[in-house]
C-alpha cells in the first residue's frame, strides 16, 4: 500500500461483520477513517459518492472491498506485500 494511501472503512453501529472488520484492521495495523453508513451525515451520500451502501466495505485507491472475507484477503495482501 502507498504511504500517502487512505483507508476508509464504511460500517453499520451494532453489525456482527463491521465489527470483525473493525478488528481485522486494528489486528493489522492498518489507519482508515471509520464512516457509519446510518450516519444521516453520511448515508446520502454512499451510493452515488462512494458507490455501495454495503457494509463493511473497505475503499481503497484502487476501489471497493465489499464484505468481511475480501476485507481479510486485502489485509492479508499488505501483510505479504503484494499489494
Amino acid at each position: 500500500m502507498p504511504e500517502t494511501e487512505r483507508l476508509i472503512l464504511l460500517v453499520r453501529r451494532g453489525q456482527p461483520e463491521s465489527s470483525e472488520a473493525l478488528d481485522l484492521l486494528r489486528g493489522a495495523g492498518v489507519e482508515a477513517l471509520i464512516l457509519d453508513a446510518d450516519d444521516p451525515g453520511v448515508a446520502p451520500s454512499l451510493p452515488d459518492g462512494v458507490g455501495t451502501a454495503a457494509t463493511p466495505a473497505l475503499l481503497t485507491s484502487r476501489g471497493v472491498v465489499p464484505g468481511v472475507e475480501l476485507i481479510r484477503l486485502y489485509l492479508s495482501g499488505l501483510r505479504g506485500g503484494t499489494r
